[in-house]
């Protein structure tokens, strides 16, 4: 099925849930774009979709049926948290999409982080062959792939409940989805759904047309105008139970049974009078109670307004404090070239040093051989000097000796 396969629809054919931002794309990239920086930042993975109960109890679900080289299919993985606890427990053929690259960036990073061998793909279920993505880009671990023996969906038929999209043909994309997911399967493969806005009877008659039902996970439940649904589409009523005291359901059914069965007594023994002061309270109460459900959806939005607005001023300062540490990194980057520099200068002063010492030294030798020098010429001075004055005198002898000898003769 092609892109143009897929169109919107107007919002009274689609929009059962109400407005919710989950049903776009650009909603999760951006979403999980700020969990990769957390992630690299501080390690946090990001949010666990309906809590690490659901995780455990469909892991549970998985190691009874299906054996370590199953091959296991996370449609609309996100973090991947559900393959890793897969993982953990030695199953080796996991598979996990999402069309949003930014999940399966954090998918990645997170199973390296922890050793993990899980093959993760960006892919849209309604426009891309998965199969073939998964065949052509690992071909070493796929060659033998035809379908998958489980599939797995936490969360991802829900969010597609909300889009406005339908195909060509007029169909939503949640009619569909069932078709798509029987494609991918084996024939006598398991597809496990857990789901927050459909209840059991709800999801038997969607999947009826591609699917047998097998058997549902049991989860506590909860009474709400006549439809009885699963706890974890609230985590709060989840924490409320938890919040009893008692370690089991049964206990904690005996203690409210007990407290109540002590407020009528109290009442009929007269030890509590119900007065005008109940009447109010319980007037003020009636009146509290719609007025909670009047604001709460503004109050809800409000308060999601300033947790945007604060997010993006983190973001901001984030961001600005990013900018300055590595403006900081590049100065000292700089101070790094000038200590080399430094060091080049140090040790050509240290060879200019030496030369000019090896001159002086030279100077002083050429010094020494000039002063010997002019104290030889000054020797041979004298030694001439001595040798002609005696010469001189010889010559004075012998004149006056033969001067001497001829005046004797003449006498």
């Amino acid at each position: 099925m092609s892109n143009s396969d897929i169109q919107p629809t107007s919002l009274g054919e689609a929009d059962d849930f109400g407005h919710s931002e989950l049903r776009t794309k650009e909603y999760w990239e951006s979403r999980y774009d700020q969990e990769n920086k957390n992630f690299k930042d501080i390690g946090d993975i990001g949010e666990i979709w309906f809590g690490e109960d659901s995780v455990e109890k469909m892991v549970n679900w998985a190691l009874s049926k299906a054996t370590t080289s199953s091959t296991i299919l996370d449609i609309g993985c996100g973090n991947g948290h559900l393959l890793l606890e897969l993982a953990s427990h030695n199953f080796t053929n996991l598979y996990g999409i999402d069309y949003s690259s930014n999940a399966i960036r954090l998918a990645n990073d997170v199973a390296r982080s922890r050793g993990f061998d899980i093959s993760y793909y960006v892919a849209d279920l309604f426009n891309d062959d998965v199969l073939q993505i998964v065949k052509n880009t690992d071909g070493s671990n796929s060659d033998s792939l035809q379908n998958f023996d489980f599939i797995l969906d936490k969360g991802t038929f829900d969010a597609i409940s909300l889009s406005l999209q339908q195909t060509s043909t007029n169909q939503l994309l949640r009619d569909i989805y069932p078709k798509k997911i029987r494609f991918l399967l084996n024939s006598n493969g398991y597809f496990l759904i857990t789901s927050c806005n459909f209840t059991k009877d709800e999801l038997i008659e969607k999947f009826k047309g591609e699917f047998d039902y097998c058997e549902h996970i049991k989860y506590p439940t909860f009474t709400f105008g006549g439809v009885t649904g699963q706890t974890i589409s609230t985590q709060k009523a989840h924490s409320i139970i938890d919040a009893l005291p008692g370690n089991s359901l049964l206990t904690k059914t005996g203690y409210i049974t007990v407290g109540t069965g002590l407020v009528a007594l109290t009442i009929s023994k007269e030890l509590y009078v119900f007065n005008e002061e109940t009447v109010v309270l319980l007037a003020f109460i009636g009146l509290i109670i719609p007025l909670y459900r009047v604001l709460r959806k503004p109050f809800n939005d409000w308060a999601e307004g300033q947790k945007t607005h604060v997010n993006s001023i983190l973001e901001k300062a984030q961001d600005d404090h990013k900018t300055a540490v590595k403006e900081r990194i590049n100065s000292i980057g700089q101070i790094g070239d000038i200590v080399d520099i430094t060091q080049a200068l140090f040790s050509m002063s240290k060879e200019t040093a030496k030369l000019e010492a090896e001159a002086f030294e030279l100077k002083q030798k050429a010094a020494a051989a000039a002063e010997v020098k002019s104290v030889l010429d000054s020797w041979v001075r004298y030694e001439t000097s001595l040798r002609e004055r005696e010469q001189k005198d010889l010559a004075n002898y012998v004149i006056e000796r033969v001067m001497a000898q001829l005046r004797d003769e003449k006498a």
